[in-house]
């Protein structure tokens, strides 16, 4: 019974599941990031996402 507790919030803290989607979200915003920052522009200087048109 005392593993459960661990996976809830309560007074001692933050419980596992918690954290665990904290880092999840962390790292997928960091991916993200990385992956926006490292493409690269095309000949107009405009970025290559969808959704741009072509005017």
């Amino acid at each position: 019974m005392g593993g459960v507790r661990v996976l809830r919030n309560g007074p001692q803290g933050y419980g596992t599941v918690t954290k665990l989607l904290h880092w999840l979200v962390f790292t997928a915003l960091a991916v993200q990031f990385a992956i926006g920052y490292t493409m690269d522009p095309d000949d107009s200087g405009r970025g290559r996402g969808r959704g741009r048109g072509r005017g």
